[in-house]
């Protein structure tokens, strides 16, 4: 795994975190929620209106020790699946050359 990956998600959600705290303002959930939303619509409309619920409760959310783990769990995740791929295409494009 990459470590600058890691690291950079790792600051990167407490870049995010802080604005939450700071502001109370959730980067990106309008987006998230609205393309929740559409998802929800092509499942049909009761699973719309369950996922509207949901967005609802989640406004209201406030950081947690949980989230924040969830957070990092997810960050390190996506982290070693990007670290993977970038090694892997390294690798192979670098196949043979020396120098």
């Amino acid at each position: 795994m990459h470590l600058t990956t890691l690291l950079g998600g790792i600051v990167t959600i407490l870049i995010i975190d802080l604005i939450w705290i700071t502001f109370d303002h959730q980067l990106g959930a309008e987006t998230m929620k609205n393309v929740m939303l559409q998802f929800g619509e092509l499942l049909g409309e009761e699973a719309a209106e369950q996922m509207a619920e949901a967005m609802e409760q989640s406004v209201d959310q406030t950081l947690t020790s949980l989230t924040f783990v969830m957070q990092l769990a997810s960050s390190a995740t996506i982290a070693a699946i990007g670290g993977l791929i970038a090694g892997s295409l390294g690798a192979a494009l670098f196949k043979g050359r020396k120098g």
